[in-house]
C-alpha cells in the first residue's frame, strides 16, 4: 500500500510541476496574442488593375461578413491579396495611406485619390480595421486556451491512467 501512496504523491509533485511549465510558455499567447497585420482596399476605382479582380474575390471578407463589392477588402499582411496591392504601388497606380491614430493600418488608394476621398475613407475603414482586429485577437487568444488546457491536462491524466494501470496489474501478482 505505501508504495501506491509515494507514487501518487510523486505524480501530484510531477503533475503540479507540468502545470507550472505549460503555464508559464503559454501566458504570452493568452495575455497579448500576436495577430498579422491587415491591410485594405477599396475595390471601386476608376484605375482598374489585377488587384480589383482579386479584391472583389476575397475570401476572408465573405467569411468576415464584409461585401467586397461595397464596403474595402482587407487582407493579413503577406497574402495573395496584400502581394497585388504591392505589386500596384510597386507600379504605381497605388499609393500608401497610414492614419496616425492606429499605428498597425495601412489603407492602399488609387493613385490621384483626392485628400477629401482619403479622409472618407480612412474614417470608413478605421472603425472596420478595429473590429477584425478584435476578432482575430479573441480567437486566437480562444485558440491560445484551448491549446493549453490540452496541453495542461492531457499528459497527468494519461500518466495517472499508466500508473493506475500498472498497479492494478502488479496487484494481480500477490498471493491471496
Amino acid at each position: 500500500m505505501r508504495w501506491r501512496r509515494g507514487f501518487f504523491r510523486i505524480w501530484v509533485l510531477l503533475s503540479i510541476l507540468w502545470l507550472i511549465v505549460v503555464g508559464v510558455f503559454a501566458y504570452q499567447p493568452i495575455v497579448d496574442p500576436y495577430v498579422r497585420e491587415r491591410v485594405f482596399f477599396y475595390s471601386f476605382t476608376d484605375k482598374p488593375g489585377p488587384w480589383v479582380k482579386y479584391a472583389a474575390k476575397a475570401e476572408l471578407n465573405r467569411r468576415n461578413g464584409i461585401d467586397p463589392e461595397l464596403q474595402p477588402v482587407s487582407f493579413e499582411t503577406y497574402s495573395d491579396g496584400y502581394r497585388m496591392l504591392e505589386d500596384g504601388r510597386a507600379s504605381g497606380d497605388l499609393q500608401v495611406v497610414n492614419a496616425k491614430s492606429e499605428p498597425n493600418f495601412t489603407l492602399y488608394v488609387s493613385k490621384g485619390t483626392g485628400k477629401d476621398e482619403i479622409s472618407r475613407q480612412l474614417d470608413e475603414v478605421l472603425p472596420i480595421a478595429k473590429e477584425l482586429k478584435q476578432r482575430s485577437i479573441s480567437r486566437s487568444r480562444l485558440e491560445a486556451i484551448q491549446a493549453t488546457l490540452a496541453s495542461a491536462l492531457i499528459p497527468p491524466i494519461a500518466l495517472l491512467g499508466i500508473g493506475w494501470a500498472a498497479a492494478w496489474a502488479i496487484s494481480g501478482f500477490r498471493s491471496s
